[in-house]
């Protein structure tokens, strides 16, 4: 329920959410990309078989896709699936896209910290969480990698794309 919920709503009641609105690709669902495949991935590649393009307000993902035929879906991405990183002088990869850190917030074990996109359609803000002692300033350049395989898209009935950051 927790890693794949059935609606929008548990996905947000169910702790901290990033929710991004997106429309599927036509022929969305096709053979994984290995390029997607990371070697944390490696050992479940076997299941990630199919990927979905979907155009966001932040640019493209691919995600898995558990939702053929749908057209408007709604992704989610839990904070501790978000990868964040320095800044790099390489151009972002699949799934990375370059932003700033805005906050960054000591919570125990981690620290939770919301970061900024420019995408081409607006800025976003999503929720990550890195180790304690980590290296990431507030207002610093860092990337982010949404990895297909943690972003949950469910269908949502015919609505415009957007951004939301569940609380």
């Amino acid at each position: 329920l927790y890693e794949a919920p059935a609606t929008v709503f548990s996905a947000g009641f169910l702790g901290n959410a990033n929710r991004l609105d997106g429309m599927l690709e036509p022929q969305a669902c096709a053979h994984a990309d290995p390029a997607l495949i990371n070697a944390a991935d490696a050992a479940n590649a076997a299941d990630a078989a199919a990927t979905a393009t979907i155009t966001t307000p932040i640019g493209t993902l691919r995600a898995t896709c558990n939702t053929p035929g749908a057209t408007a879906v709604a992704c989610f991405i839990r904070p501790e699936h978000v990868r964040i990183a320095a800044a790099a002088a390489t151009p972002p990869g699949p799934n990375e896209f370059d932003a700033t850190l805005a906050e960054l917030r000591y919570a125990g074990e981690y620290c939770e910290c919301d970061v900024v996109i420019d995408g081409p359609q607006g800025a976003a803000t999503l929720r990550a969480r890195v180790p304690p002692g980590s290296t990431l300033q507030p207002g610093g350049q860092c990337r982010i990698g949404l990895p297909p395989r943690a972003i949950h898209c469910i269908v949502r009935p015919g609505k415009a794309p957007g951004i939301t950051v569940a609380a």
